[in-house]
């Protein structure tokens, strides 16, 4: 079977997507893709993995049951994130 080579940087990348995706290996994830490229007819339906749903659902039961954040929350959060991040980080400001 042929293979693709890439770089690790990129490879990790694309791992991680396929993974937070539901895809159940690299392979799949890249091949879903270039398969709809290929098809000029990418299936948006393709994507929405069991997995993806299930995360959509349980984020739509978050929003129903009132947990979440309003703007000004979430910006206080991530204000706090980034002082944080600094403070662990000095030579990144």
């Amino acid at each position: 079977m042929p293979q693709i080579h890439l770089a690790d940087d990129l490879f990790e990348a694309i791992s991680d997507r396929a993974r937070s995706g539901g895809f159940a290996s690299v392979d799949e994830y890249v091949s879903q893709i270039i398969t709809s490229e290929l098809e000029a007819d990418i299936d948006p339906d393709a994507f929405f993995t069991p997995e993806r749903l299930a995360q959509i659902d349980e984020g739509l039961e978050d929003i129903r049951q009132g947990r979440v954040f309003t703007a000004a929350q979430a910006d206080d959060e991530l204000r706090k994130r980034k002082l944080q991040w600094l403070k662990s980080n000095p030579s990144q400001k």
